[in-house]
């Protein structure tokens, strides 16, 4: 994969997304920054295109965890949204949750 100036843990988060979604053969993918790292969402974006993925970035406001764009995927227009920087999101009963 393609290095940028990420942060190491950072790259590291980044590639086990891709991982995890080339794994549940994810093509279309909406991005969600919190305002402090829209600043480098270009990059974020351009990482994933690299990786294969049609991505989205979502440029409104974020609230943190409960405030994510569920509509476009309910919508049928992306198969995950990538939700970077707040608390990590496990799966459960088909709904990601926070742990």
């Amino acid at each position: 994969m393609t290095q940028f100036s990420f942060t190491s843990s950072f790259q590291k988060n980044l590639d086990e997304v891709i991982e995890a979604l080339k794994r549940d053969k994810v093509k279309k993918v909406l991005i969600q920054l919190p305002d402090g790292l829209k600043e480098i969402g270009d990059k974020i974006v351009k990482y994933f295109e690299k990786e294969g993925f049609l991505v989205f970035l979502w440029g409104n406001s974020n609230w943190g965890g409960c405030d994510v764009p569920l509509h476009f995927k309910l919508e049928g227009l992306i198969d995950c949204i990538v939700h970077i920087g707040h608390e990590k999101f496990e799966r459960k009963e088909g709904y990601l949750q926070t742990k």
